[in-house]
């Protein structure tokens, strides 16, 4: 009887382990929250200018985005800040100035609003040095960020560094990314993330840099799947996504939209998935059916569509704009595909390759002209001028 009432106990906490709405999927799995270092570059050199404003004022922007843009998507990861040439111009002037932790937004923000650059670049002592900041008893993730704008100027190995780090498995990956240098500098930092299977990234002016850390955030937080939608040219645009389990349309294990960084993320249980990928500006739908996901590796898919533009400029009898028409496109079958307006000056409306017919009204005089069989096939972008009383 014993034993009967401790089988049982066990099997309700188990269950109420398992459905209890605090538990995230992670600690189900096993896993825990990346300890993310990184380790940001105030030497002097970062007194430079471009575009008008020091590098470190701009680099102070980026950091704030990058720590909000990690801390939205886990917000359980560990975050720490190791800064280098900002004490003195020694090159042992690398000092974890806030540990790795949860919660510490406020501090990391703080911190680096105040650096102002002055000392060396010592890129293999601190890569060297952070070794000691990672706690190596907690699983996950350790993961450094390197943010510098120069070359290592102690006389160390930093590829030495790198390496050493990744075969001691020290760190899991290693981002480089490299503000407002060369191209030749920056190859030569390829040695530092390379070994770890990390990203290398230049960037050359503000929009490049919040850009280079929204790839990174992207590749250090757990996401196992990626969507991205593109034109047939490979530009990408917006679309919705809409993730099913495998042979399922009735209820949706995720949703999302290309507007985060030009693809929509996913973290989702290891299964197999139809997804629904829905053009922003057609509404066609294309489906990817039976994609694999598992938590070793993020599986990335495409989809592309055919976008076409048709641009109908509506105008008066004297040459000026009308902006009192209506447009409506038509399938060669006569169903209505689309509908849009010239108050804008024009009317802007996004097809699928096809042959179309198109209606031109004017709102007030209900006046009327078609253009048929408008081929939107080979061609990508028509534009026509109407005018219509």
């Amino acid at each position: 009887m014993k034993n009967y009432i401790k089988i049982l106990l066990c099997a309700v906490a188990l269950v109420s382990f398992l459905f209890h709405p605090t538990v995230s999927r992670e600690a189900l799995a096993g896993e825990a929250a990346p300890q993310i270092e990184i380790i940001f570059d105030d030497s002097g050199s970062m007194w430079g200018q471009i575009d008008g404003k020091a590098k470190i004022d701009i680099a102070k922007e980026s950091f704030d985005l990058m720590l909000d843009d990690i801390l939205k998507k886990q917000s359980d990861a560990e975050v720490g800040l190791r800064v280098y040439g900002h004490k003195n111009k020694k090159c042992d002037n690398s000092i974890l100035e806030v540990p790795l932790g949860k919660g510490n937004s406020g501090k990391l923000k703080a911190f680096v609003n105040r650096l102002k650059p002055l000392g060396m670049t010592p890129i293999t002592y601190s890569l060297q040095e952070s070794a000691k900041d990672f706690d190596s008893e907690k699983k996950g993730e350790k993961i450094v960020v390197l943010l510098t704008d120069g070359i290592e100027s102690c006389n160390g190995d930093p590829c030495a560094a790198a390496k050493s780090l990744q075969e001691a498995g020290v760190v899991t990956k290693i981002h480089v990314v490299g503000f407002g240098m060369k191209k030749s500098e920056l190859d030569t930092l390829k040695c530092i993330a390379a070994p770890s299977g990390g990203l290398l990234i230049g960037a050359g002016n503000s929009a490049e840099l919040k850009k280079a850390f929204e790839r990174v955030v992207d590749e250090t937080v757990k996401y196992n799947l990626e969507v991205i939608a593109l034109d047939d040219s490979g530009k990408a645009l917006y679309a919705d996504c809409f993730v099913y389990p495998a042979g399922q349309t009735e209820k949706v294990a995720a949703h999302g939209d290309t507007s985060l960084k030009d693809r929509s993320l996913f973290d989702v249980p290891p299964g197999t998935y139809d997804i629904k990928v829905v053009s922003g500006q057609t509404k066609k739908e294309l489906w990817l059916k039976g994609v694999t996901v598992d938590d070793k590796k993020r599986t990335s898919k495409r989809v592309v569509f055919g976008e076409r533009d048709l641009k109908i400029v509506c105008k008066k009898a004297d040459g000026s704009i009308n902006g009192s028409c209506d447009v409506y496109v038509y399938e060669k079958s006569g169903k209505d595909v689309m509908h849009a307006d010239t108050s804008m000056g024009y009317a802007a409306i996004k097809l699928e390759p096809g042959i179309y017919n198109v209606k031109i009204i004017n709102y007030y005089s209900k006046k009327e002209k078609w253009l048929k069989d408008v081929d939107l096939t080979s061609t990508k972008k028509f534009s026509e001028e109407v005018t219509i009383e």
